[in-house]
Order: structure tokens, then C-alpha cells, then sequence
């Protein structure tokens, strides 16, 4: 016979190893707790829907041991148990509704669109490529590719929590790759604030990374090659041929990005100058460089292959040449091998230096020809610094014979390096 059940009598109700038991409620007819041989509680209630026996789980026991939270959590499942009874009579099966609600959750966590690699790959052509006008894309879409879709591509985005951007990140920072963690922290940030705006129709009502920080703080790089480096990178980098070592030379005498000088097609070299459309610049606006000799005798030595694309630093012509890291560490063995055999010193070393010092030695070179900060910047095409406002609205041939002067004046100064012989109309300075 059923009993009235109590916070006391059910802190004491034990498991049966043996058997499942169910404990009925004598004060609500179809209540009752339910134990697992494992000893794990459960509250359910049995009613009938047009003659059918139902059965509805409510939830876990959760009061443990403690009476006064049992009698708390009794009257609690009580007065649900009350309500979902009253919607029985009145002709609702709640056991039903239930069932429905898990089949669509499961239907939603199932179709594919709303895995994560589909859902990034949305992510890059609608925002990056659409409203980014393409300038990041091909770098998201390779970061997520190296980084994230291997960990998540199966998972359905509303399963990522923090603990898994955590795991992933502090998992490429453990790697030794801090700045490379703090790239991905960047773009999954993104990602998923953009996933979490409602007229993007992904069911994520908030990003996981909300509240979080880059666990790695960046120190900016201040590293410049010395005169007797530039001379040995410029050797090694002749040695390693195209399209690389091209590619890398046109960095160091423009001061150029490294993806738009890799990129360089036919379609943008103009009579001297070469023009980098804005959707290839990081600030958006287009960039004539001035082609200097030096750069012009790199491009002459490129043997190019007639495509469509035009891309001049390809292996196939249809796409550009990727595969920067390897290049930079063959060149970089090779230089310390000519470091070494010049110095005589077998213990001799190179500082680790990367493609984006390439573009800081250049700027530090002419700053050391005394260029004036105002044509640098230019060069450089900075969206920030001395142009400013208005004037950068109409700054695209702007400064145009400065740049010219700057750029040729450090191309000779570099051709100085490499052949040992005195340019014309270069201004002294010291040597690094």
C-alpha cells in the first residue's frame, strides 16, 4: 500500500542491487520516485492520455541526504506533478509533447548545415568574402582549415561551449604557437558574433567566448636585418630560385604585405607602377608602387607562365605560390651557412626573422636615407599615421614622385649591398 512519502522517509530509501524500484506518492496518485539498482533517483509521473498508459520523467532526486532540502524538493515536484495532471484533463499529453520536442532537438542537432564546417564555411563567404570585399577570406578559410575544422568540423554549433574554445586554444599556445593562438581567438571571435546575430539564422543565442581574453599578450616585433644580413638574405635568396625567392626580394626593396606582393598578377603591373587594388590592401584603398630598377630587374629574372590568373609568383599560374614558412627557413639556413663560412665561425647565428621584417627593414632603411616619415608611411600604404582624413580619401598618386625617389633610392642602397659596389645618388648612412 502506498505511503505518503516525506523529506525524512526519503533520505532513507536505499537501492536494491537486484531490481529497479518505483516508490509511490499516496498524497498525488501517479507520483512516484524511481531508484536505479545504481542507487540514482529519479521523479516520474504515470497518468493515462485517451485510455493510454503514459509515463513522463520530471527530473532527478537532487536533495541527497539532507531532509529539509528532501521535503523542499517533495512539495516542489509535487505542485509540478498537480499542474502537469490539470493539463492532462483538459486534454494535453505532456509525455507526447515531450517525446516531440527531443525528435525535433534531434532532427536540429543532425542537419548538416548547422555543423561547424558548414556553418564557418557560411561564416567566411557571407562575411568575409561579401562584406570584407575577399581580403581575409583565403586566410580564415586556411586558419579554421590548419586549426579548428579537424577539432570541430562534426560538431553542431550549438554544442561548442568555453570549455572547448579554451582546450583548442591553450592547446595550439602549449605548442609553442602563441601568436598563432591568438589568431584563431581573434577569428572564432568573430565567427561566433556573427553567429550569434539573429538575422544570421544560426541557433546560438550568444557567443561562447563572451567575457574571454588572449591568454598570450604580443610584444610588437622591432626586428630589422642588418647590412651584412640584407646581403646574405638577398644571396640565399637568388640561390632558392622562383618563385619564392623572387617574392621575397620584391618584400624587401617595396616594404610591401607579403600576400599582396604574393599575389602579384600581369593585370596589375602598369607601365612602372604597380597597382594593388583596395580589395587586396589591408586598409582598403588601392596602392600604386612605384616600380623601382631594382624591382623591375627581380620581375625581368621571374619566368612567368602564360594563364588566365596572371599570378607572377606561381608554380602554376592559376593560383599564387603559398608555402611562405618553408621558404623562409630554407632561405634562413642558407644565410646562416654563408654567415658562418664568411665569419669563420661555426658558432655564428641569425636571429629568427620573419616575412613582415622584410616589410620593417625596408621602412627602416629609407628612414636611415632620411626619408621623411610622411613618404614611408605612403610606401608603406599605412591607413594610419601622418595621411590622415580627407587627404586619404584622394591619396592614391599622392606623394607619387616622393615614393618613386624613396623606393629607388633604396633599391640602390640594397644593390649596394649585395655587389659591393658604390650606387649613384644614394645618401650615406651608417651601417646597422
Amino acid at each position: 500500500m502506498a505511503k505518503a512519502l516525506t523529506g525524512a522517509a526519503l533520505t532513507k530509501l536505499k537501492a536494491d542491487p537486484n531490481k529497479r524500484l518505483e516508490i509511490p506518492d499516496a498524497v498525488l496518485p501517479g507520483l512516484f520516485l524511481i531508484i536505479q539498482p545504481t542507487g540514482r533517483k529519479a521523479w516520474a509521473l504515470r497518468y493515462r492520455h485517451k485510455g493510454k498508459p503514459r509515463k513522463l520523467t520530471l527530473g532527478n532526486y537532487l536533495a541527497g541526504a539532507d531532509e529539509k532540502k528532501a521535503g523542499e524538493e517533495l512539495k516542489k515536484v509535487r505542485r509540478e506533478a498537480g499542474d502537469i495532471l490539470e493539463s492532462v484533463r483538459a486534454g494535453a499529453d505532456p509525455a507526447a509533447e515531450k517525446q516531440e520536442t527531443r525528435k525535433a532537438a534531434k532532427a536540429e542537432a543532425e542537419d548538416q548545415s548547422l555543423l561547424f564546417k558548414n556553418v564557418a564555411a557560411d561564416f567566411i563567404d557571407k562575411y568575409h568574402r561579401h562584406k570584407k570585399k575577399n581580403r581575409y577570406a583565403d586566410w580564415v578559410e586556411t586558419l579554421f582549415a590548419n586549426h579548428v575544422t579537424p577539432k570541430w568540423g562534426e560538431k553542431h554549433i550549438s554544442e561548442i561551449t568555453d570549455t572547448d574554445v579554451r582546450h583548442l586554444i591553450n592547446k595550439i599556445d602549449a605548442a609553442g604557437k602563441h601568436v598563432m593562438a591568438n589568431r584563431v581567438f581573434t577569428a572564432l571571435s568573430t565567427f561566433f558574433d556573427w553567429c550569434a546575430k539573429p538575422k544570421n539564422g544560426i541557433p546560438v543565442t550568444s557567443s561562447p567566448m563572451d567575457g574571454m581574453e588572449k591568454s598570450y599578450d604580443e610584444t610588437p616585433r622591432e626586428r630589422v636585418l642588418t647590412d651584412d644580413e640584407i646581403r646574405w638574405f638577398w644571396k640565399a635568396a637568388t640561390k632558392h630560385g622562383q618563385p619564392f625567392g623572387h617574392m621575397f626580394k620584391v618584400l624587401l626593396l617595396t616594404g610591401q604585405r607579403r600576400t599582396e606582393a604574393a599575389a602579384m598578377t600581369t593585370k596589375e603591373i602598369d607601365g612602372a607602377d604597380w597597382v594593388i587594388p583596395g580589395s587586396r590592401t589591408k586598409n582598403g584603398r588601392d596602392n600604386v608602387v612605384p616600380i623601382s630598377t631594382a624591382v623591375q630587374d627581380v620581375l625581368d629574372d621571374v619566368k612567368r607562365l602564360k594563364t588566365k590568373a596572371g599570378y607572377i609568383f606561381s608554380t602554376t599560374g592559376e593560383t599564387y605560390a603559398t608555402g611562405w614558412s618553408r621558404a623562409t627557413k630554407a632561405i634562413a639556413k642558407s644565410m646562416l651557412e654563408m654567415a658562418r663560412e664568411e665569419t669563420k665561425d661555426p658558432e655564428f647565428s641569425i636571429d629568427h626573422w620573419t616575412l613582415h621584417d622584410l616589410r620593417r627593414t625596408a621602412a627602416s632603411g629609407m628612414a636611415r636615407l632620411r626619408i621623411r616619415p610622411h613618404v614611408i608611411e605612403a610606401v608603406l600604404n599605412h591607413s594610419s599615421g601622418i595621411i590622415r582624413g580627407i587627404a586619404a580619401i584622394y591619396n592614391r598618386y599622392d606623394y607619387y614622385e616622393e615614393k618613386q625617389a624613396a623606393l629607388d633610392a633604396w633599391g640602390r642602397y640594397v644593390d649596394e649591398l649585395v655587389t659591393g659596389k658604390p650606387a649613384d645618388n644614394v645618401i650615406p648612412m651608417a651601417r646597422a
